[in-house]
């Protein structure tokens, strides 16, 4: 189906899925808003809908691969718990993303040009360049410091500090951070990399990850 001229549509209530690929090459389309009986959204749902600005759905909708992406106007979206492989990927205009309760896939926010702050609760793991070319992000923000260090990277491009952000939990700026990798349940490696916010480490453990504290340029203590 040709649907270059499309410009808006609504979603019926009682929908509960959307194809993959439904929505593909849909330039003129500026919005969505998926209705909160859908569950599923398929692969490549609205790839490449270049003018497509917003997008609201329920938290608990899960997402195929790349079901964003190359949607390069695209500059808000709802609180996510479904982060697929390249989800977002190329969506230059993002300015931020909350992530709720998901694992972030491969590539899921690579080149994302324009992300400036991401917000993590309760995320498992962030696969291998999750935040690649995310050069823009200047804010972390997490529900406490302790619970960061449970989040397990991929590789350094997977943690959104690694170009050099600040990290904050509910109490403000983290500065110090206990490390003790037996306790974090998953992959020790690359935790704070990139880390600008961060001034003292105490080190209660006998083996540190791969990088862990590479590019903390303002760490001052280490204990």
């Amino acid at each position: 189906m040709d649907c270059k001229k499309l410009t808006h549509i609504t979603l019926p209530e009682g929908l509960t899925s959307i194809a993959d690929a439904a929505f593909y090459g849909c330039t003129s389309l500026t919005g969505i808003e998926i209705p909160a009986d859908v569950r599923t959204v398929g692969a490549y749902a609205f790839y490449n809908c270049t003018a497509l600005k917003t997008a609201s759905f329920d938290t608990y909708t899960t997402f195929g691969a790349s079901a964003f992406d190359n949607c390069t106007a695209l500059k808000s979206v709802s609180k996510v718990n479904s982060v697929a492989k390249e989800m977002f990927y190329g969506c230059s205009s993002l300015e931020s993303i909350d992530i709720s309760n998901a694992s972030v896939g491969k590539k899921a926010f690579e080149n994302c040009t324009a992300l400036k702050s991401v917000r993590f609760t309760y995320t498992g793991t962030c696969d291998v360049d999750a935040f690649k070319n995310c050069t823009a992000i200047e804010s972390v923000y997490i529900p406490n410091k302790n619970y960061y260090m449970s989040i397990g990277f991929g590789n350094a491009a997977a943690n959104p500090l690694h170009n050099g952000a600040m990290l904050y939990d509910d109490n403000g700026l983290v500065t110090h951070i206990d490390y003790k990798r037996d306790s974090f349940g998953c992959s020790a490696h690359y935790k704070l990399y990139g880390c600008l916010s961060l001034t003292s480490v105490y080190i209660a453990d006998s083996e540190v990850g791969d990088y862990v504290f590479a590019n903390c340029t303002n760490l001052k203590y280490v204990t």
